[in-house]
């Protein structure tokens, strides 16, 4: 870590002191290069030569620096120290050169050791407010302008007087150089600050992204077996006491998603994804799955999509997340009445709008709606339940694609949340098949085994062995052939021995994990010229860069655990698809 302070230091260092300011100290020095020439100090010709060396010294410095900032970040701290001393050495010989003209005003009367004493302080306050590389720099620098000082003091005055202002040039020294030293240490205070800011960051980073997975892994358990069951034949109790436990699941995986969500938006880590989609679409999946609770309750669902039918560009996911939320939100605090979802298309991009008839929002609980972990009401968190985070999310979320969203509300009267998005209108549907019956609001089938013809063949690699009895569970009613290993290093081997339709790999197994396994049938895949074998991580490291790193290694996509089997579903027909099509 003390390497890296160093480092930043340095950085910190050239940038303030030469990187910034150039044109105006060349301004300057030519200035002082002239004035010293006119008033006699020395002929224009020395006072030429002096400007060039000073010239070089900088050139030298800015080239040294150049050569050296490349190889500052995986620098050892014996190579960033011997940096610094080299750093500070160049500074102390371009200032002494800057000095030189200013040791030889003494001798030229007292207009020129005026000129001398007040170049020489300017530069004493420069070198304390910018020379801050170290406590210990004053001396590497200062010297020559604190010696060019006190010889410009000397012809001004005689006897008494005379030491009296050498003694005040000497009390000026002394607060230069304690102002030297405190900016020293205020900079490497502040960077060090930084630093540590940004490691408890990637700490915490790192303690949801194993919480995610550690919690991930068992709810796994609970909602891909809840989901195996729902596939066999069940009495309505059953189904119904099934359907209790799963729903409990999605709201713990929702908190999850949502705690993870809040902290990638506070670390600056969610990326907005820019493709084309079907809007209309998007909305009526988002709001399909609370249907069913709305039919309990008898609430109606109103959906009004006519004004945004088409294509758009922007991020599909994020809006569902957002409407998602909204009619969540709407869903918790409506008991009669209606919650109607209305789009269309405004001047620079699309307006979606939810409103309900529910309990409606006083003028001071508005006031801290969009706030983390907060509810309007603590009587109502205990009544209807929630963390306080998805409206945070939306907004963030809004804003990060460039939108806002705004509330109208009163007390007993319901709301109405407007998202406002500069979606970008691409064009009509290109006849999308399936689209009609979404667009008009209607159930989606529940979820089927799919049609694949012949069997497909998939190697799963997994070594939980819940986690493998609710594949073979699942699996069981899709035409498939599985093969089932515990590690990458029998992936490999098992992958080796055959040829595989799809790939399944957990991405944390012990002897070879699933990013070193896939990395190795990808290279395998190129020595031995065999076509490239689809590989889906399912794996519970599901934020977003992790799911980066699964793309780097070579996978083609990302099933995350806990289990969708609709998705995994989904994947086997689109690959018997392409079979068949093939």
């Amino acid at each position: 870590m003390l390497a890296r302070v160093e480092r930043n230091n340095l950085e910190q260092y050239y940038d303030r002191t030469y990187s910034g300011g150039l044109l105006t100290r060349m301004i300057s020095l030519t200035g002082v290069a002239a004035v010293t020439a006119y008033i006699g100090v020395w002929p224009p010709l020395a006072a030429g030569l002096w400007l060039a060396s000073y010239v070089a010294g900088e050139l030298g410095l800015t080239y040294y620096w150049s050569r050296v900032r490349s190889r500052l970040p995986d620098a050892t701290l014996a190579y960033v120290t011997r940096v610094k001393l080299t750093l500070m050495s160049i500074s102390s010989v371009v200032v002494t050169i800057g000095t030189l003209p200013f040791l030889l005003t003494p001798g030229h009367g007292v207009a020129a050791a005026g000129l001398g004493i007040l170049v020489s302080t300017a530069a004493l306050m420069t070198v304390a407010a910018q020379h801050s590389l170290s406590p210990r720099m004053f001396w590497f620098t200062a010297p020559p302008m604190a010696l060019a000082l006190e010889l410009n003091i000397i012809p001004l005055a005689e006897g008494p007087t005379r030491w009296l202002l050498l003694l005040l040039g000497v009390g000026f020294l002394i607060n230069c150089w304690r102002l030297q030293v405190a900016n020293a240490v205020a900079y490497s205070q502040l960077i060090r600050s930084t630093i540590d800011a940004d490691l408890a960051s990637k700490a915490k980073s790192t303690f949801l992204a194993t919480m995610s997975h550690e919690i991930r892994t068992p709810l796994n358990g609970v909602l891909g077996m809840a989901q195996a069951m729902s596939l066999d034949q069940l009495a309505l109790p059953q189904r119904q006491r099934l359907a209790v436990v799963q729903s409990s699941g999605e709201a713990l995986l929702a908190i999850l998603d949502d705690l993870l969500d809040l902290s990638k938006i506070e670390a600056g880590r969610i990326e907005i994804a820019s493709e084309e989609f079907d809007l209309t679409h998007t909305i009526v999946s988002a709001c399909h799955v609370y249907r069913s609770i709305l039919e309990e309750k008898g609430v109606s669902l109103v959906i009004d999509t006519a004004r945004i039918e088409g294509v758009f560009r922007g991020d599909a996911g994020r809006i569902r997340q957002i409407v998602q939320n909204l009619v969540s939100n709407a869903v918790k605090f409506t008991a009669f009445g209606a919650i109607t979802v209305v789009g269309e298309r405004v001047p620079g991009g699309v307006r979606i709008s939810v409103t309900d008839t529910g309990i409606g929002i006083s003028e001071e609980g508005r006031a801290a709606l969009f706030t983390e972990f907060s509810q309007v009401d603590q009587a109502n968190t205990r009544r209807f339940g929630g963390t306080g985070l998805g409206l945070a999310i939306v907004r963030n979320l809004a804003r990060l694609m460039g939108g806002e969203i705004d509330v109208e509300s009163r007390l007993g009267e319901g709301a109405r949340f407007t998202v406002s998005l500069p979606l970008p209108y691409v064009g009509p549907l290109d006849g999308q098949a399936g689209l009609a019956a979404l667009s008009s609001g209607q159930a989606a089938a529940d979820v089927l085994p799919p049609d694949l013809g012949a069997p497909l063949r998939v190697l799963v690699a997994e070594d939980n062995p819940t986690n493998q009895m609710i594949l073979r569970s699942v699996l069981a009613f899709a035409p498939v052939d599985c093969v089932y290993v515990e590690n990458g290093q029998e992936a490999v081997a098992a992958w080796s021995q055959g040829s595989w339709d799809l790939v399944l790999m957990d991405v944390q197994m012990p002897v070879m994990d699933g990013l070193d396994a896939t990395r190795a049938i990808r290279a395998r895949e190129q020595s031995d010229r065999r076509p490239a074998t689809l590989i889906y991580a399912m794996t519970a490291d599901a934020m977003f860069h992790q799911v980066s790193e699964h793309r780097a290694a070579g996978m083609d996509g990302h099933i995350a655990k806990p289990l969708q089997v609709r998705a995994l579903f989904d994947l086997l027909s689109e690959i018997g698809a392409r079979r068949a099509a093939a």
